[in-house]
């Protein structure tokens, strides 16, 4: 058995576990990175990037299908060859990879290992196959997490995943989505555009939303774009020959039947943390394997051990997956010299047409808050004006939630084009603690969609003026 040490070790070569790796290393410790499987963030294989780069191609199909409101009348047929669509996705994505990659292959070969780590104690893991044992005086876990299928469907055989859909050849010529979440909503409705006959399955609310207004105008969004089963329940699926025949209930307690080419389940994702030994060595997790930590610090219950990334949340974002492996990294380096992370304002952006938002608190979060004696105010403002009429996009809505003491904006729930520019905007007001009246007065340029946001503070304040408090 060869034996070999380090100061801080990193499991997982993903979005956080490099962030881990280069911030320990610049605070001047001696590590060793881990990796099991494929070299290449899932972010950049199987997560947000490819999705965002097949929505980009759905959306230029789209954008062709509203012509009328603009006066301009289509001569001849329109029909798309897509046959190329996932080539080309891969393509952009393989640019990608090979910038990731070169910058795994620049850290020295001492200092990283392709296998399989179990701890055998908590200062000490085996490399399964290869006779290494490493000790460390501190590590990070940033192994990710992947698709998790019920066994019902996955015993059909030939389920797709998100480790699956991008790999395929041509775009499904009909599809069933199993799921309520990002991936579902943002996979389903680009494959929808592209010529897919799309159902998605959805058992419960849109996403993260938790505004019933909000909720109500994305689920009519969305399903006047694509197929949507909204809380239905399958009763049976049955493999026919090279196709799918699903039963199930709708929400009017109608059974259907309907039969597609290809299934994709993205339901939930579980931690990936399978092998690596660590309720044995008093790591807590939750009933889905994912590492209970302290978020200030991203330690673990052990305190020498850090976590970071979707191995703590499935999910997080690739941004904050790179935020907590930098932040862990740097921990682990100095341990046991313990730095506290600056609390960033809460950011969900789902890419779709059109696209959702939670900025800051959610409106769930206020009414928790409320029970406790904080009294809040929600404004709003439908998407009906300005560039929204002038881009034909006028069936969002903006909700904001301010305080009713101080008329500081703490959170934001949205349906709209363009929120994610919407989203981030208002984060940095929330952050900044700027109070409802200050952005109402903000001078946005005349036509954009950020005028919105002037339009919903002006509407909080006014009602803060009328002292209607919720």
């Amino acid at each position: 058995m060869k034996n070999i040490s380090c100061d801080t070790l990193i499991i997982g070569a993903g979005s956080a576990g490099l962030e881990a790796y280069k911030a320990a290393n610049e605070k001047g410790a001696n590590c060793i990175l881990i990796e099991s499987g494929p070299l290449g963030t899932t972010s950049q294989r199987s997560g947000d990037i490819p999705a965002a780069i097949l929505m980009a191609a759905a959306k230029r199909v789209r954008a062709s299908s509203n012509l009328d409101a603009f006066g301009l009348r289509l001569i001849g047929e329109r029909e798309y060859d897509t046959s190329e669509v996932m080539n080309a996705l891969r393509a952009v994505r393989a640019r990608g990879t090979t910038e990731i990659l070169s910058v795994i292959y620049k850290i020295p070969e001492s200092e990283r290992i392709i296998g399989r780590a179990r701890f055998v104690d908590p200062y000490c893991v085996e490399i399964i196959d290869q006779d290494l044992n490493i000790t460390f005086k501190t590590a990070v876990i940033a192994t990710g997490s992947t698709p998790d299928i019920p066994y019902e469907i996955a015993k059909l055989g030939d389920i797709l995943t998100t480790n699956d859909i991008f790999e395929l050849d041509t775009i499904p010529k009909s599809l069933a989505v199993f799921g309520s979440g990002a991936e579902a909503l943002q996979l389903g409705q680009a494959l929808s555009y592209l010529g897919s006959d799309v159902t998605i399955f959805s058992r419960s609310n849109l996403w993260h939303l938790t505004d019933e207004s909000v909720i109500q105008v994305a689920a009519d969004e969305f399903a006047s774009k694509v197929n949507i089963a909204f809380n239905s329940v399958i009763t049976a699926i049955e493999r026919e020959n090279d196709s799918y025949g699903l039963y199930y209930i709708d929400d009017s307690n109608y059974e259907n039947y309907l039969k597609v080419d290809k299934v994709l389940a993205v339901n939930t994702r579980v931690a990936r943390t399978q092998g690596l030994n660590l309720r044995d060595i008093g790591v807590r997790l939750d009933k889905r394997g994912f590492i209970d930590i302290d978020n200030t610090t991203m330690q673990s219950s052990v305190n020498h051990i850090f976590a970071a990334g979707n191995i703590t949340d499935a999910n997080i974002s690739t941004v904050q997956s790179k935020a907590q492996g930098r932040f862990a990294g740097m921990n682990a380096a100095t341990y046991p010299l313990i730095n506290v992370m600056k609390e960033r304002v809460n950011l969900k952006i789902l890419d779709a047409d059109p696209s959702l938002a939670i900025v800051g608190m959610s409106l769930e979060s206020m009414r928790d808050r409320a029970r406790r004696g904080q009294s809040f105010i929600v404004a709003e403002s439908h998407t009906s004006s300005g560039m929204y009429r002038i881009q034909r996009k006028v069936n969002g809505i903006v909700r904001l939630y301010v305080d009713e003491a101080s008329h500081e904006i703490l959170g934001s729930e949205m349906c709209a084009s363009g929120a994610a520019h919407l989203a981030q905007f208002l984060s940095l007001c929330i952050e900044k603690k700027m109070t409802c009246e200050e952005l109402a007065s903000y001078p946005f340029y005349n036509p954009t969609y950020e005028q919105v946001l002037s339009d919903v503070a002006g509407n909080a304040s006014r009602t803060l003026s009328r002292k209607k408090v919720i």
